[in-house]
């Protein structure tokens, strides 16, 4: 499926967002991405803006109050500024899409991280809060839908979109991360090996 939008609005222009699952490597990219002197501000588990956007999605909620006001708030903050997005097992993580439809300007900075380790991550993150974990039997096939969405959002929106990939970044960060100051066509903060370790989980 083609999501590039048909809208002529400036909406969403100059800004950006970091979306992946959570324990992909959301917050390293957030700070990583941080260090560039071109980035203004990245917000940070923004819930509402995502909610603002999913809400705004129904005809009858449009123009409404809340959710409208949210998202002008965050169209109003300068060039470049993003939020980032660490996405929960669930129906709800679909909802990252409607970014896309609200800001059709902003720029999709994806991160992926392989099934397992980041399975493994989640789960102990996780297993002993309220919420829990599920099984690795129903994670496995939503970790690739999810992932899925992304590389065919990627696919039909190059211009507006890239992937980083958390394993690869362990590897070697300054490429991984050339990707970023490309996409936003903003200066790269040199290197920032330094800031890597490798995870415990």
């Amino acid at each position: 499926m083609n999501h590039k939008s048909k809208s002529h609005t400036a909406s969403g222009l100059g800004k950006f967002f970091i979306i992946g699952l959570r324990r992909s490597g959301t917050s390293i990219l957030r700070k990583l991405i941080s260090q560039s002197p071109g980035v203004k501000n990245i917000q940070f588990e923004p819930h509402d803006l995502l909610y603002a956007v999913s809400i705004l999605k129904i005809p009858r909620f449009k123009g409404t109050a809340y959710p409208t006001s949210v998202v002008r708030a965050f169209e109003a903050l300068p060039k470049w500024s993003g939020a980032k997005f660490a996405l929960n097992p669930g129906i709800d993580a679909l909802d990252w899409i409607w970014l896309s439809k609200t800001f059709p300007n902003a720029r999709f900075i994806f991160i992926t991280r392989n099934t397992n380790s980041n399975f493994e991550s989640y789960k102990k993150a996780d297993a002993k809060t309220l919420r829990g974990v599920i099984t690795n039997n129903i994670y496995k096939p939503f970790h690739g839908h999810i992932n899925t969405g992304f590389n065919s959002f990627h696919k039909n929106n190059k211009a507006i979109s890239t992937i980083i990939n958390y394993d690869s970044m362990l590897k070697d960060v300054d490429m991984e991360m050339s990707k970023v100051w490309k996409l936003l066509k903003i200066k790269s903060p040199g290197s920032l090996k330094h800031m890597i370790k490798q995870p415990k989980n």
